[in-house]
């Protein structure tokens, strides 16, 4: 698993008080073997911003030199305290991937209907806009005394209009 997963895994999913007793219990077990590594200069306590991310860096810089200088196995064996509150780390291998490509489709689907509403909206426009003319000219037909026909013809035409810019 790449380095970068782990440690957003450890900094999304753990407090920093978690992540600093963890650090401080592995200086305490660091400090009790025989060794002439040279270790970095880690600090017990960290304060200021982004902390959580120094707290990791400080347990990634720690492991590299135990991992350098095959010290690993001297160290104790680490347990969780609770395995219901370990993360998954298959979120960050592919189960993400799965839930993005979803809401890629979902986004899809909503434009779809937001462009078919869209349509509806100029369609009641266009026809509020015909039934408006319409019932325009109907009254001016009516003060003239023309006939109904010619205002349905109107009408008629006025809907193509519509209908035509759609």
């Amino acid at each position: 698993m790449p380095v970068k997963v782990v440690k957003s895994v450890l900094s999304d999913f753990n407090s920093v008080e978690v992540l600093s007793s963890a650090k401080n219990q592995l200086l305490d077990d660091i400090s009790r073997i025989d060794t002439d590594a040279i270790f970095p200069n880690v600090p017990k306590r960290r304060d200021g911003d982004n902390r959580i991310a120094r707290e990791v860096y400080d347990i990634f810089a720690l492991f590299t030199v135990l991992d350098e200088q095959k010290l690993l196995e001297k160290l104790p064996g680490y347990v969780a305290e609770s395995p219901d509150t370990m993360p998954s780390v298959r979120l960050y291998e592919g189960d993400l991937a799965v839930l993005l490509k979803l809401m890629k489709k979902l986004n899809g689907r909503i434009q779809e209907l937001d462009e078919k509403i869209a349509a509806v909206v100029r369609g009641e426009n266009c026809q509020t806009s015909v039934t408006n003319t319409f019932t325009a000219v109907q009254s001016q037909s009516q003060r003239r005394g023309e006939s109904n026909n010619i205002v349905d013809s109107k009408h008629s035409e006025f809907g193509q209009h519509c209908h035509a810019r759609e």
